[in-house]
């Protein structure tokens, strides 16, 4: 064996031992980007989780539950003659459904972001919860202005087949 052919082995031999290296460095990176990902994912959950459960979400689904028990199918009708005439009666409502509607719509932005997967989507808000979403808080949006942003409302509802629910409404 000539010194060359040694040479040219061992050439071979250190790069065969340099990609096996950068191998195993690109698993090691993609694993902890999937950790990352899913320790992201994670507390983005958590966050979301105990924003349903606070006093102020419970406080506002309640107040939207009972705005629509006291005045029935034209719900969304009184709340936009409120909102425009006097608005002090319908405050507490319309800060209510802001709150709920942005929930909503902060869990559909993440999904469309790339940061929550489907599965995660399903488990922070569920069938009931977008159910109550469509039912109660849509009629007030289009209340508010008949062009209102329907993206969340058909996206999130997609997911269980829940489509609009609007009621007819009186001119504005």
């Amino acid at each position: 064996m000539t010194t060359e052919f040694l040479v040219q082995i061992g050439a071979t031999v250190i790069a065969l031992a340099t990609a096996i290296a950068s191998f195993i460095a690109a698993q090691a990176a993609k694993s902890a980007a999937t950790q990352t990902r899913r320790a992201t994912q994670a507390q983005l959950v958590s966050t979301l989780l105990d924003s349903y459960a606070s006093p102020e979400m419970l406080d506002a689904m309640i107040s939207l539950r009972t705005w629509v028990g006291k005045n029935g199918t034209l719900h969304a009708d009184e709340f936009r003659r409120l909102r425009r005439d006097d608005y002090d009666l319908v405050r507490g409502v319309d800060l209510a459904r802001r709150r709920v509607s942005h929930f909503f719509q902060k869990i559909d932005a993440l999904h469309t972001l790339g940061f929550l997967d489907e599965p995660t989507v399903r488990a922070v808000a569920t069938r009931g919860q977008v159910a109550f979403f469509r039912e109660v808080v849509e009629p007030l949006e289009a209340a508010i202005t008949v062009s209102y942003d329907r993206t969340s409302f058909d996206r999130l509802g997609a997911l269980y087949g829940i489509g609009p629910t609007l009621p007819p409404m009186a001119s504005p």
